[in-house]
């Protein structure tokens, strides 16, 4: 028994906990947002995201140039319309989980 319970002490040496990022939320019109390609990467920047730097949300590295283009459209169309846009992101990389246009 105390082989089994020194086994799984020493485990845990090995398994760290899993690390969870803290999650930002950013809801606002984004008529002072500006989006810029860095190709084939896109950053927003001056959003109301304060633990980031200048506002700056990155789409992830891994997005598709579909996810890049709906992404762009929708801030766009927020834009002209003057309908709030909605983005959580993880604070501590400052990069989009998820997005969507209010349309209240």
């Amino acid at each position: 028994m105390k082989k089994i319970v020194g086994l799984l002490a020493v485990s845990f040496l090995f398994f760290p906990a899993a690390s969870y990022a803290a999650s930002g939320f950013v809801e606002e019109v984004p008529t002072k947002w500006r989006l810029q390609d860095y190709i084939p990467h896109v950053v927003v920047w001056f959003t109301s995201a304060s633990q980031c730097p200048n506002g700056q949300l990155n789409l992830p590295s891994t997005a598709s140039a579909d996810l890049i283009e709906r992404f762009w459209s929708t801030v766009m169309t927020a834009k002209v319309t003057g309908k709030k846009i909605g983005v959580t992101y993880d604070s501590s990389s400052c990069t989009i989980t998820d997005y969507y246009l209010k349309e209240d």
